[in-house]
C-alpha cells in the first residue's frame, strides 16, 4: 500500500511539473510570438525605415490650369514644385491623358514618379510632342496624384498648336510671383517669408516661333539688396521658340533681425522677338517680405517612444535649442501599423491620411509635450506603431535626425491571465 501511495504521489508531482512546464512553454511561446509579430509589424519603422506620408507635402504647378504650347521644339518641360515642407523625401506620381490629342500621334504618353530628395523643391517633367500638319490643334492633360491613395492633387491642360501663332499681332509679356504655399497652381503671391525663394514667372500670352527676350530690373522698395535678398538685380529673361514662360528666382535672406514688413519689385522692359508690353498693369510685380524669427533647431527628444495601450495616452516630447521668443511648430500624426479609430482616437482634424496639428513654444520654453489619445480594446494586438513628423510651412525648422518619431504601442491583453 505504501509503495502504491508513493507511486501515486510521484505521478501527481510529475503531472504538476508537466502542467507547470506547459504553462511556462506556452507563456514563452506567447511572448516570443508577440515579439515576432511586433518585429514583423514594425520592422520597417523601428529599424529606421519609417517615412512621413505625402500628406505632409504639397505639390503643384506655378501656372494656371491651361497652357498653349508649340509642337515645333518636339517637347514641353513642365516644372513641378514642392511647397511648404521640404524636409525629408517625398514622392508624387504623374501621368498624361488624352483630351482631344491622341497619345502616340500628337504626343508621347508620359508617366512616372518624381522623387524629391531632402531639401529639394523643384523637378521637371518632359513630355515629347509630335507635329502633324494634317491635324488641328489638340489638347492633353498632365495630372499629379498621390502614389498611395491615387487621389489627383492637381492637373494642367496643354493645347498643342500645330502651326505658328498669328504673327500679325505680338505676344504680350506678363509677370507674376509664385509659387504660393498651399496652392496647387498659383496666379501670384503678394507676401513671402524671409528664407524663401521668390519665383517670378515671366510668360507670354501665346508661344512664339522665334526666340523672345525681355529685360527685368529688381527694385528695392524697403528691402535692401544683399541684406534682405540676393542674386542679380537685373538681367534678361529668355523664352525659346515654341515655349511661353520662364522664371527668375530671388532668394530671400533669413537674418533673424526684427525689421517689420519689407518689399521689392521686379519690372519688365525692352521686349524682343515680336513681343510687347501692352498690358501696363502686368509689366511689374511687387512682393512683400514678412519678417521671420531666426531659424531654430526643433526635434523630438527621442526617435522612438514606447507606450502601453491600457494607459490611454501616448506622450511625446518636442525640444528646441533656442528658447528666445515665441515659435510656431506644426506636426502630422500618421498611421503605420496602428490605425485611426482602432488604435488611435480619431480627431475632427483628420488631414487626408493623418492628423495635422500645431503648437506654440512660449518665450523661454524649451520643451513641449504632445498627448495623443489611444484606443484600449480587448483585441490581442501585440505591438503596433504610428509616426509623428515635425514640419514648418515657413521653412523655419532646422531639425537634425529626430524631426520624426515613432510611437510603439504595447498591448498587455495578449498575455495569458494565469
Amino acid at each position: 500500500m505504501k509503495h502504491n501511495a508513493g507511486k501515486g504521489r510521484t505521478a501527481l508531482r510529475f503531472r504538476r511539473f508537466m502542467a507547470c512546464l506547459l504553462v511556462a512553454v506556452s507563456l514563452v511561446l506567447t511572448i516570443s510570438q508577440g515579439a515576432a509579430m511586433a518585429a514583423e509589424n514594425s520592422a520597417a519603422s523601428v529599424t529606421g525605415g519609417l517615412k512621413a506620408p505625402n500628406d505632409a507635402f504639397s505639390f503643384g504647378y506655378v501656372v494656371s490650369s491651361y497652357m498653349t504650347i508649340l509642337a515645333d521644339p518636339g517637347y514641353v518641360d513642365v516644372p513641378v514644385f514642392r511647397w511648404g515642407n521640404i524636409r525629408g523625401e517625398a514622392r508624387i506620381d504623374y501621368k498624361t491623358e488624352d483630351i482631344t490629342a491622341i497619345a502616340g500621334i500628337d504626343y508621347t504618353a508620359t508617366s512616372g514618379t518624381l522623387l524629391f530628395g531632402d531639401g529639394e523643391w523643384k523637378k521637371i517633367i518632359r513630355v515629347p510632342l509630335s507635329y502633324e500638319n494634317c491635324c488641328g490643334d489638340r489638347m492633353f492633360r498632365l495630372k499629379l496624384f498621390d502614389p498611395v491613395t491615387r487621389k489627383v492633387q492637381t492637373f494642367i491642360d496643354f493645347e498643342i498648336l500645330r502651326s505658328g501663332p498669328d504673327e500679325s499681332y505680338p505676344s504680350i509679356f506678363s509677370v507674376f510671383s509664385g509659387p504660393c504655399m498651399f496652392f496647387h497652381w498659383a496666379s501670384g503671391c503678394s507676401t513671402f517669408n524671409e528664407g524663401q525663394d521668390v519665383s517670378f514667372r515671366i510668360f507670354l500670352t501665346k508661344p512664339t516661333t522665334t526666340r523672345a527676350t525681355v529685360d527685368y530690373t529688381i527694385t528695392s522698395d524697403s528691402a535692401t539688396a544683399g541684406a534682405d535678398y540676393t542674386g542679380p538685380t537685373s538681367g534678361t529673361a529668355v523664352i525659346e521658340s515654341g515655349l511661353s514662360e520662364t522664371e527668375v528666382i530671388i532668394p530671400l535672406v533669413l537674418d533673424g533681425i526684427e525689421e517689420g514688413m519689407e518689399s521689392l519689385t521686379i519690372t519688365l522692359s525692352n521686349p524682343t522677338g515680336n513681343t510687347s508690353l501692352e498690358w501696363e498693369n502686368e509689366i511689374s510685380a511687387t512682393v512683400e517680405i514678412r519678417d521671420m524669427p531666426a531659424p531654430n533647431v526643433v526635434n523630438f527628444k527621442q526617435p522612438v517612444y514606447y507606450v502601453i495601450e491600457e494607459s490611454g495616452w501616448a506622450e511625446v516630447e518636442v525640444v528646441r535649442e533656442d528658447t528666445k521668443g515665441e515659435y510656431f511648430v506644426e506636426y502630422l500624426i500618421f498611421p503605420n501599423t496602428a490605425i485611426y479609430d482602432k488604435d488611435i482616437k480619431r480627431s475632427d482634424s483628420i488631414y487626408n491620411r493623418g492628423y495635422r496639428g500645431s503648437f506654440i513654444f512660449e518665450d523661454g520654453q524649451a520643451s513641449a509635450k504632445l498627448r495623443i489619445e489611444l484606443v484600449d480594446d480587448a483585441l490581442k494586438e501585440y505591438r503596433e506603431s504610428f509616426g509623428v513628423v515635425l514640419f514648418s510651412d515657413y521653412g523655419l525648422i532646422r531639425s537634425s535626425d529626430i524631426y520624426m518619431t515613432e510611437v510603439v504601442i504595447y498591448d498587455k491583453d495578449h498575455l495569458p491571465s494565469s
